[in-house]
């Protein structure tokens, strides 16, 4: 299985963000001032048939309802052809300096899909602007952007966007696993490799992709629990599985990495990292 970063990954991907970035610049009200891509197409950990193109878009001014319904109409259109968007849009003025949870003016993902049609299908959409928004997970995709993402438009990255802190980046870490915790059936995949993502993080500092961090958990996690990655992989891969796993061992897992990220995470302050694209 190949795995994709921006530089080499498929036309038809590219020719998805590129349409998207040229409809993004003359959108009527839009003011837009920027687009970054974070996420696996930066972690060069980009598989066609499972990941999300992340990015983010940022705006010189806080963007009016209309501007947003013109921007959801188009990301229905786009997305999924091929690849699903997961998107966010930051108004600058919110990015002056770093908040936690930082604002954010419209997100969109596939996930999101149903609700936004039936919201542009009655007047709901009107009503999108009537309370601030925020998100505890932005201090993530910011910290991966600062250090792995790639500019597509506008200025440059550590010019756009405040620095994370270190410890606010490692609570949303942890945050973030253990919301992953309570509905760790909607994606199995994603919840074991992500685990294993978090894990390596908190203990060796190092930012990995899926794929790189199912291959770290084979590489540092009991061996009792080797048959869950590989399977989580094989799925990730789109390879062929092995036995089934049973939810014992799912259970077990959790229940182990509760205990192992919750033990790193107090356990020590600094944890200096390092790239592996």
């Amino acid at each position: 299985m190949e795995y994709y970063n921006w530089t080499n990954c498929p036309k038809v991907i590219k020719a998805e963000v590129n349409t998207l970035l040229a409809e993004f610049s003359h959108l009527p009200d839009l003011h837009f001032s920027g687009m970054y891509l974070h996420g696996s197409l930066a972690l060069s950990g980009f598989q066609p048939a499972r990941s999300d193109i992340d990015i983010i878009v940022t705006t010189s001014k806080r963007i009016s309802v209309q501007a947003e319904k013109a921007a959801v109409e188009l990301l229905l259109r786009v997305s999924k052809f091929p690849a699903p968007i997961d998107i966010w849009f930051l108004a600058e003025s919110d990015l002056a300096s770093f908040q936690q949870p930082l604002p954010f003016t419209l997100h969109y993902n596939e996930r999101l899909r149903e609700s936004f049609q039936q919201d542009l299908s009655s007047d709901a959409w009107q009503h999108w602007n009537d309370q601030t928004r925020s998100d505890l997970h932005l201090a993530i995709y910011l910290t991966v952007l600062q250090r792995k993402g790639i500019c597509l438009a506008g200025k440059a990255i550590d010019e756009e966007f405040p620095l994370v802190p270190e410890q606010v980046f490692l609570d949303a870490l942890v945050a973030s696993f253990q919301e992953a915790c309570k509905h760790y059936l909607q994606d199995l995949v994603a919840f074991v490799l992500n685990s294993c993502r978090v894990y390596a993080y908190l203990r060796d500092g190092q930012l990995l992709s899926k794929n790189q961090g199912g291959a770290w958990g084979l590489a540092h996690l009991p061996e009792q629990y080797h048959p869950l990655v590989q399977q989580s992989l094989a799925l990730y891969r789109s390879e062929r599985l092995g036995r089934p796993i049973g939810r014992a061992v799912l259970n077990e897992f959790m229940t182990y990495m509760e205990q192992a990220i919750l033990r790193q995470r107090t356990g020590s302050e600094e944890i200096s990292w390092r790239d592996n694209g």
